[in-house]
């Protein structure tokens, strides 16, 4: 990747929808209250509409759309660490609005993060705050069944505040979608499963340690050959650049990479996610401050 940007991210959106006419796109995003809201975006000016609140979720902190762009899956109670988190099905209406069709536990606690497998068929869950992930069948009719496997991971990192255990922030199955790996920020590893997503399973294969001491690795992204995976580390707001070995789902170190200039002050610099520009040429790197 040629070139890293940085943006500052609050919310999780997404776009989940056909344009409405030629030149309007509908997104869709979550905020940390009271419910997921749409806009729509003109592509010819770059303007966005009122936001329309369109689903009342309690702390909607990361959406994701199924591939027919008929349904929406959202993490609910996602905030508080002493709450039991839960995950959402909605359906997408032809206006736009969301129809709740049912939730489940997220099997732990402060979920922050859900993704499905490149068919639909499986959702996966990480709690950030319980250290476990869990995931679930995807029904006909786009509801969630009840848990199908659940992992708890163990350990901990360098950080004494932050790494006292383990933090699973993301998940993602590889363009293979033979593998789901997690970024554990507390154990400054990423846990690898082996993905069975017509029985929605996830088994334990190994796991891949980040090079260097209070990395805390939070997002990743797969080139789309699916040879290598950038994983950003909120902690230090580096890159880890890992090859994948094929069929085994193991990962090998090839690089770490400065997100951030020397000139830039580090301090309440975090590394939220990363992106990649169709191209491949480009990377996009958000950060967060507070």
């Amino acid at each position: 990747m040629k070139t890293i940007l940085f943006l500052t991210t609050i919310i999780a959106i997404t776009i989940y929808a056909r344009p409405v006419v030629a030149e309007q796109i509908r997104v869709c995003f979550a905020t940390s209250n009271n419910g997921i809201y749409i806009f729509l975006f003109d592509t010819n000016t770059g303007d966005l509409s009122t936001p329309k609140l369109v689903a009342e979720i309690e702390n909607p902190v990361f959406i994701v759309i199924h591939p027919n762009k008929k349904y929406i899956y959202t993490t609910t109670t996602g905030i508080d660490d002493s709450k039991d988190g839960g995950i959402a099905a909605l359906r997408i209406n032809d206006d736009g609005t969301l129809t709740l069709i049912n939730k489940q536990s997220s099997e732990g606690r402060n979920p922050c993060h859900i993704n499905l497998d490149d068919k639909g068929k499986c959702l996966m869950v990480v709690n950030y705050g319980s250290g476990s992930i869990a995931s679930y069948k995807i029904n006909k009719d786009g509801s969630i069944s009840k848990p199908i496997t659940t992992h708890q991971h163990t350990g901990s990192g360098a950080d004494p505040s932050r790494q006292k255990e383990p933090h699973p922030h993301s998940i993602f199955p590889n363009p293979a979608n033979t593998f789901a790996y997690v970024p554990d920020l507390g154990l400054d590893k990423v846990m690898i499963y082996k993905l069975d997503p017509k029985k929605a399973e996830l088994i334990e294969a190994g796991s891949a340690n980040m090079p260097g001491d209070e990395m805390g690795p939070r997002h990743l992204k797969w080139s789309k050959d699916g040879k290598y995976t950038y994983v950003i580390n909120e902690l230090t707001s580096k890159m880890t650049v890992f090859e994948s070995t094929g069929r085994s789902g193991k990962l090998n170190h090839k690089d770490t990479l400065f997100t951030l200039s020397d000139k830039m002050n580090m301090e309440d610099m975090y590394g939220s996610e990363v992106r990649i520009h169709p191209n491949e040429k480009f990377g996009l790197f958000l950060k967060m401050s507070g």
